[in-house]
């Protein structure tokens, strides 16, 4: 609603950026009526199962550790959190229609773009855990949903199946803002193969096309998935392929850009850099 007021009030002799926060969806899972149980019979995607290579991972990987901290997790639970997390949803999508109904009444409507997206995802069950703090897919992968101005005129649905860093889509949002923005830089950003990576803890995953890597900070790999092949990530291709791990040239290829973006973080971010070496 503060949101909506200012959409109000914001100048339309000049361009100007809102940024507008939602804490939900989000654990600890809470809707408010009257959203709450809207989704109490719907036929919900259920999570996928537990991959069996994470038991085999260090004792240090994060996702073993996310494993362990959720074991008493219950089939009953996991359902519970995937229902309420839909009517979250539904009160978030409320929520947009009031400020897309608030902005279509100002003049420079067809002047505006409206971007959507999240800063990480939600395993809500995937893996038998909650919540976030692996690089499973659930966690990690976000959607970036964007509606050009109109008067762009951008009329045919554009959908990039690839992954894409969503720091790289920000910067294109903010780069020509004075000029008023540009959905076109946007496009070509997101059009543009490259590998993604995201950082956690003592671990950094690369994902380039369908192919995901995960190393410690010391470089060794921890696990690696092949999403197109195996998208619910049951198999650790480092273990359960190893033939394929060694030989493939893909594979060799992303663990070199691994290595190669590990020591970029090592040398100029802080997680990446010992307290000693940091002094």
């Amino acid at each position: 609603q503060r949101a909506a007021e200012r959409i109000a009030t914001l100048p339309t002799d000049r361009p100007w950026l809102l940024w507008v926060s939602f804490v939900g969806p989000h654990e600890p899972f809470d809707t408010p009526p009257p959203w709450a149980g809207r989704h109490a019979d719907a036929d919900l995607p259920p999570a996928s199962a537990t991959p069996p290579w994470i038991a085999s991972l260090p004792r240090h990987a994060t996702a073993r550790e996310a494993r362990a901290r959720w074991e008493p997790l219950t089939p009953e639970a996991i359902d519970a959190c995937r229902r309420d997390y839909a009517d979250q949803l539904q009160l978030l999508d409320d929520q947009l229609g009031l400020l897309m109904e608030t902005l279509d009444r100002r003049p420079d409507a067809r002047r505006t773009t409206v971007a959507l997206t999240a800063d990480h995802g939600e395993l809500l069950g995937d893996g038998g855990m909650l919540y976030k703090g692996t690089f499973l897919e659930g966690a990690v992968r976000v959607p970036w949903i964007q509606r050009p101005a109109p008067d762009e005129h951008f009329d045919t649905p554009r959908r990039t199946d690839h992954p894409v860093g969503i720091t790289p889509l920000l910067s294109s949002c903010f780069e020509n803002l004075s000029a008023g923005g540009s959905t076109a830089d946007l496009i070509e950003e997101s059009s543009r193969p490259a590998e993604v990576c995201c950082e956690f803890a003592d671990e950094l995953m690369v994902v380039d096309g369908t192919r995901k890597l995960v190393v410690d900070r010391r470089g060794k790999a921890l696990w690696a998935t092949d999403l197109e092949r195996d998208p619910t990530e049951q198999e650790n291709v480092v273990i359960d392929r190893r033939r394929t791990w060694r030989t493939d040239p893909e594979w060799r290829t992303l663990r070199k850009t691994a290595r190669r973006l590990r020591g970029e973080r090592r040398r100029r971010s802080w997680p990446w850099t010992r307290l000693e070496d940091a002094r």
